[in-house]
């Protein structure tokens, strides 16, 4: 201490608060004994979903779930064909489609569907089939015809589409337009990828390109107990009616304007928007999400996102940024975007660093430890750390809570629920 001196205490109580920081770091940059690695469970589906949940008329969910240390790995058997489902949300999101497969069935095997391929005008079979088939000799008059579908062309043909957008010649038709509607109706993304369903939503969808299937007509047909479980449907509201009436060329250009207002630059907006990985729909859904935390350095979180190397990992970049933004609304508002490693974090104002991750079950993994061990080196490049919070959408095993804890983070965990995610 300093004593004697005017101004003694104010120095004192300066030395103990960098004393205080100083200690605060040396803990979270990872100085104490770590933890043994251990292996990634085997958990089971039952406890998880429920019981009731793991088999339909179309489908069976095995028991073994496999746990890559992060996210739960189920797999699910549809019409005799094995799908790995990666992660809680996706399988949540993957019984939806199932159910919607389900009336998909439905629709395909009333007389109305039937009419309507059988019926269908010569010509538009004809012309579509060409477009598909025969398209260099068709593509001239029909671009020329179809006016207002000029842009969403465009778009198909050299805007940089994702894997699960339709070509040129779907959107020229309007195929597009039709799976969009229906997916509408169904509660479901128009761009999903899960085979069984995206193939169900695309036969729906020739029926009414080049058949005389209206949307209306094909759910009119159902049986009412069906119909009334289409019209209920939450995911029919909101964000769903946007991907139903907006083309992917109009999405790209609402998300380049909101990616703008976060000064994002150019160049990392194109290399996002651009992405193979990112339907239309998961892309707008990030960046809707993001636009509401309405913080600091939001280009952080993109500069993440692009480094994306498959569509499942997009999806949970997506879930990422809305669990951002639950806490930002719903817990604390944050001031900043940091980063530690690859890691996009929160800073609040007090000075604390949160990091918000949707992970199903934290193994602490060889792999986990060491990827930890990395993040914590860019600690010192933070300024004003307080200190430092972990949530979980999900589970902690014990060694990993043991390990984060004796670097002073504080862990939560199973926060899902008290975030608002579904």
């Amino acid at each position: 201490m300093i004593s004697g001196a005017p101004d003694g205490r104010t120095i004192e109580c300066k030395l103990i608060l960098f004393g205080l920081l100083a200690g605060l770091a040396v803990a979270l940059l990872g100085f104490s004994v770590p933890a043994a690695a251990e292996e990634t469970p085997t958990l089971r589906a039952s406890q998880l979903l429920g019981v009731g949940r793991l088999t339909g008329p179309n489908y069976a969910i095995m028991e073994e779930v496999h746990n890559d240390g992060f996210l739960n790995h189920y797999t699910v058997i549809v019409n005799g064909r094995s799908y790995d489902v990666a992660g809680n949300a996706l399988m949540r999101e993957r019984l939806h489609e199932l159910s919607a497969l389900q009336t998909m069935n439905l629709i395909e095997g009333s007389s109305t569907y039937t009419k309507a391929v059988s019926g269908a005008a010569k010509g538009v079979v004809t012309g579509a089939k060409n477009l598909v088939t025969s398209p260099v000799d068709t593509v001239t008059g029909t671009v020329k015809g179809v006016g207002s579908f000029f842009s969403s062309i465009g778009h198909s043909m050299f805007g940089g589409r994702s894997d699960q957008e339709e070509g040129v010649f779907k959107t020229a038709v309007g195929f597009d337009a039709a799976k969009r509607q229906f997916a509408y109706r169904l509660g479901i993304d128009p761009y999903t990828s899960f085979p069984p369903v995206k193939d169900r939503l695309e036969e729906l969808s020739w029926a009414s390109t080049a058949g005389n299937l209206t949307v209306g007509g094909a759910f009119q047909a159902l049986p009412s107990p069906a119909k009334g479980a289409v019209s209920g449907s939450k995911l029919t509201t909101g964000m769903n009616k946007l991907l139903a009436d907006t083309t992917p060329a109009d999405l790209k250009k609402r998300n380049r304007e909101r990616l703008a207002k976060m000064n994002v630059h150019n160049s990392l907006t194109d290399a996002f928007l651009e992405h193979p990985k990112y339907s239309p729909s998961v892309k707008t859904l990030l960046i809707d999400a993001l636009s509401r935390v309405g913080i600091y350095n939001r280009d952080i979180f993109i500069q993440r996102a692009v480094l994306v190397q498959s569509e499942d990992m997009a999806f949970h970049m997506m879930r990422w940024a809305r669990m951002i933004d639950a806490y930002n609304t719903k817990i604390q508002k944050a001031q900043r975007f940091v980063r530690l490693g690859q890691a996009p974090m929160l800073q609040r104002a007090d000075g604390v660093i949160v990091g918000l991750f949707p992970f199903d079950y934290l193994a602490w993994t060889d792999q986990i430890a060491n990827r930890h061990a990395t993040n914590m080196k860019d600690i010192p490049n933070i300024q004003g750390i307080t200190g430092g919070e972990i949530w979980f959408e999900g589970g902690v095993s014990p060694q990993a809570r043991k390990a984060l804890e004796a670097q002073n983070w504080v862990v939560k965990e199973n926060v899902g629920v008290s975030l608002g995610l579904n």
